[in-house]
């Protein structure tokens, strides 16, 4: 039932909090301008940064962003799990996507090792953005305790928490970037390229 909510709020324009295998993170559709801008009113986040995304499956990543042999390779070794690939964005994602979710022309996207935000993603039929449940500079959100203390008293906050219990503490996601036959990791995280 819960799941369903949040699907709707998803759906209708409005920031759902949800479990990753990283940590809770914040969703929105990346197509709808006034629930990206929320996020960034959430975290208190500079609208100069870009919005990493999270997909359902691998259909859903080439619909929007242009794999190369190397980066395939990446994703078939390391999906569903913590890595985020820099990409070139298809036509369809240029033209549907608002303008941060983009950095430098290309998207940060993964499929996570999560169940609940794969069905997320799957269920709207697009990715869905993907940065940390927190506000920037705060520590992480593994719990639905910790997000509401976090954003206690705030005037911008989640819409919904899709609460799935207190997660196992985590480091973020590898950040890496394919460049002809480099592989550039832009940081980081659980996972070692």
């Amino acid at each position: 039932m819960t799941l369903k909510i949040a699907i709707e709020i998803l759906k209708s324009g409005g920031v759902v909090a949800y479990s990753t295998d990283t940590a809770y993170g914040l969703g929105a559709d990346p197509e709808n301008k006034k629930a990206i801008l929320k996020i960034f009113e959430i975290k208190g986040r500079s609208k100069e940064k870009s919005l990493p995304l999270i997909a359902g499956d691998l259909k859903i990543v080439k619909k929007y962003a242009k794999m190369d042999k190397v980066s395939l390779g990446l994703a078939k070794e390391f999906w569903p799990g913590p890595l985020t690939l820099v990409l070139e964005p298809t036509a369809l994602a240029k033209r549907k996507f608002v303008k941060q979710i983009f950095q430098d022309g290309k998207i940060a996207i993964r499929i996570p090792d999560c169940s609940i935000a794969r069905k997320l993603s799957k269920e709207i039929n697009r990715p869905i953005t993907s940065t940390s449940a927190n506000i920037s500079g705060e520590s992480m959100c593994y719990s639905r305790k910790q997000l509401e203390k976090q954003f206690a008293g705030r005037k911008y906050k989640p819409d919904f928490i899709l609460d799935s219990g207190r997660l196992k503490k985590s480091k973020s996601s590898t950040i890496a970037e394919v460049q002809g036959d480099i592989i550039l990791v832009w940081r980081q995280g659980r996972i070692r390229i």
